[in-house]
């Protein structure tokens, strides 16, 4: 269960509501500074007055909230463009030379390999930011990887807003995203620098497009090894749109997308797997540095994506508190990571998995043991799947205000596929990663 008397649960609402203001207003950034200095004062001045004095703590709890929303607005207001100095748009201007390192791999088109990246310099300046680009296949001998810099001095693009009342807001979609230029490379203007830079995720980047190519010579048909590919190492760039289709009318597309649900999975079944050590002295402790290992070691041979570091993130935060073994850490760690992960990058508010992941994990936590405690079974059997029912029902009834926000529909058979998908995905995540590395031994 959730402990609202918490007072991380009070500061995430309050953050939230801080990171809303300051991305639907255009506040000042400057005036923003002053009222939390102002605050912070008033803050200081009532702590002393209360201090070793009975009074109910109503202003201190009041002036508290208003410092987290005050924060969450200038955290999101200070990325904009305008108000950061480092940002590209600072220094562009039309026909100046920028460096353009890839950040992300999207789905390509027909005509068009996709990618999401960051200006790295401009003009031989330090830069920040991230575009949309469009690479030509004609002029792409094989697609990019995140270690190859693109240097162009092609025109940047506005994106530009829907044409149309009702269509599909590209402009705003981006803007969530910290996107406000894309870039088309229609010519053979721009060169590419392969292998030019490392890191961390490039490096955990280049492992993920290893293993790939090592199962692509296993001879898997091509929908299968779509599959394969987004269920354990969440590429989902090769998925056909008719496989994913069907995926969405039997309710279980979210069993392609790394997310909470598979990192949910595999941190049960790693925790199946270690139960012994609980009989040993510091097995506790043992076992919650295996698990993390575990989690983060998937998280990189999943490339570090986005969406997979965040359901890690959560995951880890809510598996120390359940081994904490008491009811309410759980819950309560889900806030704490909510609030780290939304300070790092205020815009992951707008996700649509992340909240996803999150309304789900949260009514799973609230809603799961009210509902399993309707009815206990006696059988071992029919125990398991009513916990799976429950669990499932209280996932789906977490998600479904945001399915239907999202994508306009929802699936009346989305309960018999997660009871028939979920009791098997442990088990397919778990012999996947075997053959994985197996696969890599030999």
């Amino acid at each position: 269960m959730i402990n609202l008397k918490f007072v991380p649960v009070h500061f995430a609402f309050s953050y939230m509501t801080g990171i809303l203001l300051g991305f639907y207003f255009e506040l000042n950034l400057d005036h923003l500074m002053l009222c939390l200095l102002i605050l912070v004062m008033l803050l200081t001045t009532v702590s002393l007055n209360q201090y070793n004095a009975f009074r109910p703590p109503y202003l201190f709890a009041f002036l508290t909230f208003l410092i987290f929303i005050f924060l969450g607005s200038i955290n999101v207001t200070r990325s904009r463009p305008a108000n950061d100095q480092t940002h590209y748009s600072q220094e562009y201007q039309s026909g100046n030379t920028i460096e353009i390192q890839l950040l992300e791999a999207l789905r390509p088109s027909k005509y068009y390999q996709r990618y999401l990246g960051k200006i790295r310099k401009v003009n031989g300046r330090i830069t920040s930011g991230k575009i949309m680009l469009r690479i030509t296949k004609n002029y792409l001998s094989e697609p990019l990887t995140l270690s190859d810099l693109v240097v162009t001095s092609v025109p940047l693009k506005k994106i530009r807003p829907a044409m149309n009342p009702g269509a599909f807001d590209f402009k705003e979609f981006a803007k969530k995203k910290g996107v406000y230029h894309q870039l088309d490379l229609k010519t053979k203007a721009f060169l590419i620098q392969k292998g030019k830079l490392q890191g961390v995720k490039i490096a955990s980047y280049g492992l993920r497009e290893e293993i790939i190519r090592s199962l692509e010579r296993k001879n898997f048909s091509e929908d299968h090894f779509a599959v394969i590919t987004a269920l354990l190492l969440g590429k989902r760039q090769d998925i056909s749109r008719g496989l994913l289709d069907d995926y969405k009318d039997a309710g279980a597309l979210h069993i392609l997308a790394i997310s909470g649900l598979h990192i949910g999975i595999l941190l049960l079944l790693l925790e199946l797997l270690c139960k012994p050590l609980d009989y040993l002295k510091n097995g506790k402790q043992i076992k919650m540095v295996f698990l993390l290992l575990c989690l983060w070691s998937f998280a990189f041979i999943s490339g570090l994506s986005a969406s997979v570091v965040r359901a890690v993130c959560m995951f880890t935060a809510v598996a120390i508190g359940t081994l904490i073994k008491r009811s309410s850490h759980a819950g309560n760690a889900l806030f704490m990571s909510l609030i780290v992960l939304l300070i790092a990058e205020p815009l992951y508010l707008f996700d649509a998995g992340f909240q996803l992941s999150y309304s789900a994990v949260f009514c799973i936590i609230v809603l799961g043991p009210l509902l399993k405690g309707l009815w206990s079974p006696k059988q071992r059997t029919m125990s398991y799947f009513w916990s799976l029912f429950c669990i499932s029902l209280a996932a789906q009834l977490g998600v479904m205000p945001l399915g239907l926000f999202y994508f306009h529909q929802f699936s009346g058979y989305f309960m018999v596929s997660s009871l028939v998908i979920v009791p098997f995905l442990g088990a397919l995540l778990g012999l996947g990663f075997v053959i994985i590395i197996l696969d890599q031994i030999d």
